[in-house]
């Protein structure tokens, strides 16, 4: 009994910083506006236009054309003065990116030195999240940004950043200094830094926004998201998956009703451990640390996720 209990002490350890996620905001434009799914911090939209989303649906994602915003306000929810950390996902489709200054995806900014909170900043082939000021607290994040949709993600601990492009990690923390704090109003944008000024040019779409760090399966998950207009009819019966022993210390069996095409063993940073073609049902995990793993498991149904633990 004790056994067990010190089991479940254990496991519940390594699950709950994947359970305390909480999503402020989410702006999937879906509905054809620019209003807040989650929450009620709703947008004010100078000049952005509905178009395709990266499925191919019309009228589901928001095209900027360098000159259109839209204006999120002053909200308590998103001021990092009031929350730990931040979380920023979204896709976007780049039209036209600086080769010298920057363009803003997401900010929480006015200019003001009082006021500058956090923005995601895009320029050629990289991009660029920025604390408190982007000459003393940026952090360059490189990645290959070019015309295609592109999956973005940057979380924000108070000293470290984490980065993703397209699901993958982009190589581990980067030290960032500390939030400076500030006093001054700011206000959250899309497709500006503050209304005025460096204007993004092309299609954005589902923007989230944490008040914390997310975990590498979560941005997975967000990066695996299906296309939202396909109804529950017309959606193939999803692949049934089990592994076992769950926590295993030398082997895992995986039980899958269709054929697996391939297998990413991912630890909680988002760093693939190895790929595996064409496995077999088992999967020796004899020499992984201890500690919660992901697999990614591809068949001809889709993608799918599934956490074990290495004893």
């Amino acid at each position: 009994m004790k056994k067990t209990l010190l089991f479940l002490t254990i496991f519940q350890f390594c699950i709950t910083p994947l359970q305390s996620q909480v999503l402020i905001s989410n702006y999937s434009f879906n509905d054809g506006t620019s209003n807040d799914q989650v929450g009620d911090i709703n947008g004010a939209n100078n000049g952005a236009t509905l178009t395709e989303d990266r499925f191919g649906n019309a009228n589901m994602a928001m095209y900027f054309d360098g000159s259109a915003t839209i204006d999120y306000g002053d909200s308590s929810e998103t001021d990092l003065n009031n929350i730990t950390g931040i979380s920023i996902s979204c896709w976007t489709k780049s039209n036209n990116l600086s080769s010298s200054g920057l363009t803003s995806i997401v900010s929480r900014w006015t200019g003001s030195s009082s006021s500058e909170q956090y923005g995601l900043f895009a320029q050629t082939n990289d991009h660029v999240f920025a604390i408190g000021s982007v000459a003393s607290n940026g952090v360059s994040l490189n990645g290959n940004i070019d015309t295609a949709w592109t999956h973005l993600v940057v979380t924000y601990s108070g000293t470290s950043v984490i980065y993703y492009i397209n699901g993958v990690s982009s190589g581990g923390g980067f030290t960032a200094n500390p939030f400076p704090g500030s006093s001054g109003s700011a206000k959250l944008f899309v497709g500006s830094q503050n209304g005025t000024s460096r204007f993004f040019t092309g299609a954005i779409d589902d923007i989230k926004i944490y008040d914390e760090i997310i975990s590498a399966a979560t941005v997975l998950a967000l990066y695996n998201e299906s296309n939202p207009t396909v109804g529950v009819n017309e959606n193939p019966k999803p692949n049934q998956i089990t592994l076992y022993p769950n926590p295993s210390s030398s082997t895992l069996n995986i039980n899958s009703s269709d054929a697996v095409e391939q297998i990413r063993l991912i630890d909680l940073t988002g760093k693939t451990i190895e790929t595996i073609i064409k496995p077999n049902n088992t999967i020796d995990i004899s020499l992984l640390s201890k500690g919660v793993y992901l697999l990614q498991i591809q068949s001809e149904k889709g993608i799918s996720h599934k956490r074990f633990i290495k004893e």
